[in-house]
């Protein structure tokens, strides 16, 4: 069964948990990882939490003090004791504000001009957001990445020690040794700026995809799911999302231009944080991904499917450092 499938299966879509919620539920269906609810007050989204309350409570908070100066961010239903979650069954609940519009396209430069300005208002708006620790990279990208570096060589001894070797352990040990020496380029050129010592962080989205941006009817940019949220520099998201939209433009600079030129027309960047920036780009985060996935078993795909998700992910190398390369021209 299908990840998503059965992570909802275990949803309890209970009319008593709807009535907590002051909600009368005439449908629900599934769609990715949620239900949306067709009520009495419109559309809504049911969500399952999987993480601690208290990372929730951030979440909630965080946004409430964001949304004074960024309206256009995703909206928590309380229940009838005023709480912006449920639990029930054991289990947490929340509902959600359903917003009405398209995802983005990352291949479209007007989406990505709009998104960029948006990202720019909304880490505006989230200066202001209180410390928690348990959320914070600031200043620890260096040893992040020092860890993900010896992830690396440990999944490199791993697959090298299986005397039958699986086809993704023969095309991740083709492979490990580039991204490693990438990884160690990435922590030299982060170790020679100002990293750990820029104190001012934003509230972080962190999870830029382009479906947990939706281009509002309205003409808003909307930014959903905060599951992945964090507290670091601004350019942390800003690598995140160039990350994916490079992927869905053929890693080309004009993709960067755009989301860079536009975030600075709201909100201008320093000199160090694009060097930062450059760091965070540097690094082979989904060469990484892939292989901490399949070495750890985070997600449940089968064999195939993760050959097929590596050797794509592989093949990223020589059109990133095409791509870096002209940005380092330009804009360091």
């Amino acid at each position: 069964m299908p990840k998503d499938k059965k992570f909802l299966a275990d949803f309890f879509l209970d009319d008593r948990m709807f009535d907590e919620f002051n909600l009368k539920v005439n449908e629900a269906h599934p769609v990715r990882s949620v239900f949306v609810l067709t009520t009495n007050q419109g559309i809504k989204i049911l969500k399952k939490v999987k993480y601690p309350l208290e990372d929730l409570e951030f979440i909630y908070n965080s946004l409430n003090k964001i949304r004074k100066n960024y309206p256009y961010v995703i909206n928590f239903r309380l229940t009838k004791e005023g709480k912006p979650y449920l639990i029930y069954n054991d289990e947490v609940y929340v509902v959600l504000d359903c917003v009405e519009g398209r995802e983005a396209l990352y291949q479209n430069p007007l989406d990505l001009k709009n998104v960029a300005m948006a990202l720019a208002k909304f880490h505006e708006a989230s200066k202001d957001i209180g410390y928690y620790d348990k959320k914070s990279l600031v200043g620890k990208m260096v040893e992040r990445l020092l860890n993900r570096i010896k992830d690396l060589e440990k999944f490199k001894e791993i697959a090298s020690m299986h005397y039958y070797k699986t086809e993704f352990d023969k095309v991740f040990l083709e492979n490990v040794d580039i991204n490693i020496e990438k990884s160690k380029e990435a922590v030299d050129y982060l170790k020679g700026t100002q990293d750990r010592h820029i104190k001012d962080y934003v509230f972080c989205h962190h999870d830029l995809a382009h479906h947990n941006v939706l281009m509002g009817n309205d003409d808003n940019v909307y930014f959903l799911d905060f599951d992945l949220c964090i507290l670091d520099t601004r350019v942390h998201d800003l690598a995140n999302f160039i990350n994916k939209a490079l992927k869905d433009n053929a890693f080309t600079i004009e993709t960067i231009n755009i989301i860079l030129d536009n975030y600075n027309k709201i909100s201008k960047l320093t000199k160090e944080e694009i060097n930062i920036l450059y760091a965070y780009l540097l690094f082979p985060k989904d060469f990484y991904d892939i292989s901490r996935d399949y070495y750890l078993r985070t997600k449940q795909w089968d064999e195939d499917e993760y050959v097929e998700k590596l050797i794509r992910k592989a093949a990223y190398k020589d059109d990133k450092d095409r791509v870096l390369k002209s940005f380092k021209k330009i804009w360091l």
